[in-house]
Formats: C-alpha cells, sequence, structure tokens
C-alpha cells in the first residue's frame, strides 16, 4: 500500500464486509506499523447492501451465482452492485457447489 492510512483504510473496509456477511475466504493479514496487507478473498454474495468503492488495495470480492451463464450474464449487465465493472471467472466445483462471478477491485 501506499501508506499506513490507505492499509487501515483497506483493513477497515475488510471488517466492514465480515461483518455485514462477507465470509472470507482468505483473510487480510494487517502488518503494524508498516503500510503493506495480505492479499484476501471475501465472498460478499450475503451482503445486502455493498458500499460501491473502488478499495484500492488486494482485495478480491467473491459474488457466486447458481451457473457460469448467469454469472456472465450478471457481470455483463453490471448486476455486481458497482459501476466500476466486474470481471467473471470460472473455478472448477465440486458437486454441489456454484461457480463464481468475482469482483476484482
Amino acid at each position: 500500500m501506499i501508506d499506513n492510512s490507505a492499509a487501515d483504510g483497506l483493513a477497515a473496509s475488510f471488517i466492514y464486509l465480515l461483518s455485514n456477511r462477507g465470509r472470507a475466504i482468505r483473510h487480510l493479514q494487517r502488518h503494524p506499523g508498516l503500510p503493506f496487507v495480505s492479499s484476501a478473498i471475501i465472498d460478499v454474495t450475503g451482503v445486502a447492501e455493498r458500499p460501491d468503492v473502488e478499495l484500492f488495495g488486494p482485495l478480491l470480492q467473491v459474488i457466486r451465482a447458481e451457473d457460469f451463464d448467469r454469472a456472465i450474464a450478471k457481470a455483463m449487465r453490471g448486476d455486481t452492485g458497482s459501476r466500476w465493472g466486474g470481471s467473471a471467472g470460472r473455478r472448477r466445483t465440486t458437486a454441489g457447489s456454484r461457480p463464481t462471478c468475482a469482483r476484482a477491485r
């Protein structure tokens, strides 16, 4: 991160998403006294009102979809809840899991 304030802001955004029904896939780690954070992944599918802010840092927000086609459609329609755009990705799934539409920020 550029400075400690930016690192603190990203950590606060991660905590906000967690406290509003986000599920950590990979936790963000803040290194005290230094402007370093680890990369983090959070599932925000259950977050009712995601703030439409651009988060500068290694934080990937995942929005799940029923299948790959719906994930692409959701990303193309802008149903990710963001004016900043999004990207879609596919991962191998196990029985009962769903493909994802990921919003990279």
